[in-house]
């Protein structure tokens, strides 16, 4: 198993990574982060899935705990972590449209939790690294740059 990173975040480019995934479960990882799996990620992640029927499944990482994730919760910005395992036979049926440039994973999301649970493991199976190291005061106001209309 290994995780898989989205060429960019439309939903165009999830929905072709889950019609072409191989496994009944795709691991999806943020391009930001560099990801070390833990041991037991991958089994114990699709673990959950199979036994609890999760649409998704995300859990802790090293000293970064998560929270639970809300039934339905249409928040945005919901912290998932930088991986998250993705049931594909829940995702296949989700329906994604190309239409979400930037909200694939969100529009994922929501679709997948209108009849599949989202699932926490309270427990750290990864360690992650933040590729972009710039300061919080710098890249806190990136959605008001010119430069980032798309």
């Amino acid at each position: 198993m290994k995780i898989i990173y989205p060429s960019d975040p439309s939903s165009a480019s999830l929905r072709k990574l889950i019609d072409e995934a191989g496994t009944d479960v795709v691991f999806i990882g943020d391009s930001r982060a560099g990801i070390e799996p833990g041991p037991r990620m991958f089994d114990r992640m699709s673990q959950i899935i199979r036994d609890l029927g999760a649409g998704i499944v995300f859990s802790d990482g090293i000293g970064r705990p998560r929270i639970d994730y809300q039934s339905g919760s249409i928040r945005d910005n919901f912290d998932f972590g930088p991986v998250v395992a993705v049931s594909v036979m829940a995702a296949r049926p989700a329906r994604l449209g190309a239409d979400a440039r930037w909200g694939g994973m969100y529009a994922l999301r929501l679709r997948i939790s209108e009849s599949h649970p989202i699932v926490r493991i309270p427990e750290p199976l990864y360690e992650a690294s933040v590729a972009d190291a710039r300061p919080s005061g710098q890249k806190q106001f990136d959605y008001v740059d010119p430069r980032n209309r798309d």
